[in-house]
């Protein structure tokens, strides 16, 4: 990111899918900015990665963290909480595949992804309720 070569890391992740590794993004290219600290607006990499190589995307959610390492502030120590994570079922996306240079498909993939993550991380803060 700080060399603005943001393509660059694509490239590097399609490569390391075609040899059967396992490739973890944050969608949104940063941390939430968020107050409440719901997910943001998602960005096309993972979408486009995804639909051109078919690979599936496993949402993972992650709550707690926050209470250690508070965004863009300084570490607590010790730790103050339990982080939570859940992996969801691979987003459907059999519907776009190979249209990775559709915008609208893009779109949607983001979409689908960005509303997988929204509603794990629901699941992890019961009673609350998303923007």
């Amino acid at each position: 990111r700080e060399t603005s070569h943001a393509a660059d890391s694509l490239i590097a992740a399609k490569a390391a899918l075609k040899v059967g590794e396992c490739v973890g993004m944050f969608p949104e290219g940063t941390l939430t900015r968020d107050p409440d600290l719901w997910p943001m607006k998602g960005h096309t990499g993972a979408a486009r990665l995804a639909l051109e190589t078919r690979v599936p995307v496993v949402p993972v959610a992650q709550w707690g963290s926050h209470k250690t390492l508070a965004p863009y502030g300084k570490l607590h120590w010790p730790p103050r909480g339990r982080v939570s994570l859940v992996a969801g079922p691979p987003v459907d996306l059999s519907d776009l595949y190979g249209k990775h240079d559709e915008p609208e498909a893009v779109t949607e993939a983001t979409r689908r992804i960005m509303a997988d993550l929204t509603g794990l991380l629901r699941s992890l803060r019961p009673g609350e309720e998303p923007p």
